[in-house]
């Protein structure tokens, strides 16, 4: 008798709990659908399940062993994880016909979703799949995200969904009439693609500005807005619906990779943007690393190193941590005055703006709709339109910088012509002034010359031919001999200095003509010896040549003649019963030519003021000849114009050393 009052007692729990779990089952509200109203949300009525096991399967869940959890009136989000989710709703169709409807889970980076369409009696009717596991073979509407097309015919239906996912998802589960769904999707597509094809323009633009100015900030700002269009289309899955048949792994790490590449992009901007380096050091470090880690993050994505859960959740949790980072260098640059930052952090407030929008709209505090739900690309949209309008206005002030500083140095380089002028006329006036000091010079010379040095020997000849016209009968045949001798030395004396004096004051005034020729310069030489004959055989000299043979100068005929003449003259005028050498050799491209004599030599005083025209150096002969010392003037001024060299090396008592450089024929240019 116990014990069948026990197996009573069992059987009452176990109809108890049948009918409780069925409470809970068909218990919760349920979504009216009728043929009014176009779209339902769930959001009141969502109930969820989450299954750590990754075991429990829908038998599971239509036997009644598993208890769903009501949803406060938000949005239910699920962070990275191996969990499988599952989501519950009830719907009725009270409409009189038989409907179509679309259902929509509202997240298109959904790995793997499933949904069972459960009639009253409890048997699945219609099960479906969705996400980024599956091409578009396997999906019945392929969409950007996942979507179930289901019909209803007057009943009340239970919908399961079971969630497979790595990445962090909010749930925004809707209900449409297709044309509803159909005509908000056109409206959310033109919206996105209007704003895709502003960024497109902006990148565009930028890349042109690049091409025509290569400021690289302008190929930064355009690579991240392409970027930024890429990661729209992974975010709101249209990327997906243009390559349905993509793997698992590239639909998932290409959100990754975009963000990741996105990031580096931007902080390579805001380097550049912010002149970062310059305004602050340590800012530059910062922003540094950021890059360094992002890269580290990109190359293990791309080689597949890390697992895709903690992939998502250092996309998640690097973000803020990056924004913050931002915020900080921004600071950092308007701190140190720099007026383009503050244009960056306008942007980037707009952007920090929408981006809270964007998580109470997640969260359900803010009701979605055509504007909120496409938040963030709206604000990306705008914050990449002002970065734009900051660069341009940045590189507008750049460029009125660098005109201000050309036009400054061209003022610059026009005062220097104008104080280079001042100087060169300065120095012209200098270098006439001490021309004209030097004419004065020569003509005071001159004035000199002609006052003492040509008056005194006309004076001798005009004296001693007028004793000889007076006394020429009383004078003997040697009185008057000695007469005419002096006459002659006299006349000859005088002849010289006129030739010199004629060919120096053709040097002052530049009316001598240069004509250079091919000149064997030994032979010119040997001609010249000459002339000198009864001159060294009177005062008993030996002249010796050691000349080389068949060399060529390229120099003046008539001015090395005078200048030959004019050395030879002094070597004898200053020599007695003694030698005269005269050696020539090459060196260096020049051929040297030496006038030695044992003559009477100068003093070191007089050798300094020889080739100077201010300082008269002129001393008598041994035979007490005369001269004026214009003839090394001239020597030297005829062998600068023949582009050579005159120096003199003497001792007093011992003789003198004439020496005189030409260039050689074959090193001449021309």
């Amino acid at each position: 008798m116990l014990l069948k009052m026990l197996q009573l007692l069992k059987q009452f729990l176990i109809i108890i709990a049948i009918l409780y779990n069925s409470s809970l089952l068909k218990g919760q509200e349920v979504i009216n659908l009728n043929d009014v109203q176009k779209s339902y949300s769930t959001i009141d009525v969502l109930e969820y399940y989450t299954d750590s096991s990754r075991t429990i399967t829908i038998d599971d869940i239509l036997s009644n062993k598993i208890r769903f959890q009501k949803k406060e009136k938000s949005r239910v989000n699920f962070a990275m994880s191996n969990n499988i989710h599952w989501y519950r709703f009830s719907i009725k169709d009270n409409s009189a016909k038989e409907n179509k409807w679309i259902i929509e889970f509202k997240h298109a980076l959904v790995e793997d979703i499933q949904l069972f369409l459960v009639n009253s009696t409890g048997s699945v009717i219609n099960e479906q799949k969705g996400g980024l596991k599956y091409n578009h073979k396997q999906v019945e509407l392929v969409f950007r995200n996942p979507v179930f097309p289901i019909i209803t015919n007057n009943k009340e239906y239970d919908i399961f969904l079971r969630i497979d996912t790595r990445s962090a998802v909010y749930t925004g589960i809707n209900i449409y009439e297709p044309f509803t769904f159909w005509n908000i999707e056109k409206k959310e597509r033109a919206l996105i693609f209007i704003l895709s094809g502003i960024l497109l323009a902006m990148a565009i633009l930028n890349l042109v500005l690049f091409l025509i100015t290569k400021e690289w900030s302008y190929l930064l700002l355009a690579a991240f807005l392409s970027f930024s269009i890429l990661l729209f289309f992974s975010l709101y899955g249209y990327l997906f619906e243009f390559f349905p048949d993509l793997s698992l792994i590239q639909k998932v790490k290409s959100r990754i990779i975009t963000y990741q590449i996105s990031i580096i992009l931007l902080s390579f901007f805001s380097i550049k943007f912010l002149d970062i380096k310059r305004v602050s050091n340590f800012g530059y470090m910062i922003l540094s690393g950021v890059i360094i880690f992002y890269l580290a993050f990109l190359v293990s994505s791309i080689i597949n190193i890390l697992p895709t859960i903690f992939e998502y959740k250092l996309v998640v949790f690097s973000y803020p941590t990056f924004v913050l980072i931002l915020i900080f260098v921004i600071i950092l640059a308007i701190k140190k005055h720099h007026e383009s930052a503050i244009y960056y952090l306008i942007a980037f407030g707009i952007f920090l703006f929408v981006s809270i929008i964007f998580l109470l709209v997640t969260k359900g505090v803010i009701t979605g709709n055509l504007f909120t739900n496409n938040i963030s690309s709206i604000g990306t949209t705008f914050f990449s339109l002002l970065l734009t309008i900051a660069l341009n206005e940045k590189i507008s002030k750049l460029r009125k910088v660098q005109s201000e500083a050309i036009k400054l140095a061209e003022d610059k380089d026009e005062l220097a012509k104008e104080i280079k002028i001042r100087v060169n006329t300065e120095k012209a006036l200098k270098k006439s002034e001490n021309d004209l000091k030097e004419v004065n010079k020569s003509k005071d010379r001159f004035f000199s010359i002609l006052a003492h040095d040509l008056i005194n020997p006309f004076n001798t000849i005009l004296g001693f031919g007028s004793l000889l016209k007076e006394n020429i009968k009383m004078y003997d045949l040697n009185k008057i001999e000695e007469y005419i001798d002096i006459i002659n030395k006299t006349s000859t004396r005088t002849f010289k200095l006129l030739e010199n004096l004629l060919e120096w004051s053709r040097s002052q005034t530049n009316t001598i003509e240069y004509k250079p020729v091919k000149l064997n310069i030994s032979e010119t030489i040997t001609d010249l010896i000459l002339l000198f004959d009864s001159q060294k055989t009177k005062k008993n000299i030996e002249i010796i040549t050691d000349l080389e043979q068949n060399i060529y100068v390229f120099a003046d005929l008539n001015m090395i003649k005078t200048v030959i003449r004019n050395l030879l003259s002094n070597a004898i005028k200053f020599t007695e019963n003694g030698l005269i050498t005269i050696t020539s050799k090459t060196k260096n491209s020049l051929y040297k030519f030496s006038i030695t004599d044992n003559g009477i030599g100068i003093s070191e005083k007089d050798i300094s003021n020889l080739f100077s025209i201010d300082i008269s150096t002129s001393s008598p002969g041994t035979d007490g000849e005369k001269g004026t010392g214009i003839g090394l003037i001239l020597c030297k001024e005829f062998i600068d114009k023949n582009k050579g060299e005159i120096s003199v090396e003497s001792k007093k008592g011992i003789g003198s050393t004439f020496t005189f450089s030409l260039p050689l024929n074959e090193h001449i240019d021309g």
